[in-house]
């Protein structure tokens, strides 16, 4: 009875140790190859968030640039003295930009306005300062004899055009001269 129990350890032994290798033959052929490509899967994964972030950090950085350069176009934007400001700070890049918008028909219309006005200005100012001259050097009988032979007194002009106008009141129209 001995004999028959040592030959059935013997027996059942030998099948723990056949069944022990072919678990290991398992192990190796099929859980080291899988464990393997998952270590590959995880780094390749691993290095494609790393990018993925990197071009997260990338894409707010520019939106944080973005955000901001249209908060300095809104600024400049705000006001004609912002927006002048800005337009012309580069002489070069001003003159092609007012050349570009004078060869326009709202543009050119927009320069007569101007044009216009300036020169009624000046013609205002000139006379103004001749007669305050003539005041200054001259007696009033001789004042009133010169002032009776120069053409009539020029109107003022209006306020500057493209000004902010007073509350109430509505800037003219541009005319073409």
């Amino acid at each position: 009875m001995i004999a028959q129990n040592v030959l059935w350890l013997s027996h059942t032994t030998n099948d723990l140790f056949c069944r022990a290798k072919a678990a290991e033959n398992v192990v190796r052929k099929e859980v080291i190859p899988l464990k393997e490509s998952l270590a590959a899967k995880d780094k390749e994964l691993g290095e494609k968030v790393q990018a993925l972030e990197g071009r997260v950090a990338q894409a707010e950085h520019e939106v944080e640039a973005a955000k901001l350069e249209a908060a300095e176009l809104n600024e400049c934007m705000s006001s004609y003295a912002n927006l002048t400001g800005f337009l012309c700070c580069n002489p070069q890049e001003a003159d092609a930009y007012f050349r570009a918008f004078i060869h326009n028909e709202v543009g050119e219309g927009l320069a007569w306005r101007y044009g216009e006005w300036a020169y009624a200005k000046g013609r205002y100012e000139m006379q103004r300062e001749i007669h305050e001259a003539l005041e200054e050097s001259i007696n009033e009988n001789d004042l009133a004899t010169i002032m009776g032979v120069i053409p009539d007194q020029v109107p003022a002009p209006g306020p500057m055009p493209y000004a902010d106008p007073a509350p109430g009141a509505e800037a003219p129209a541009p005319t073409k001269g």
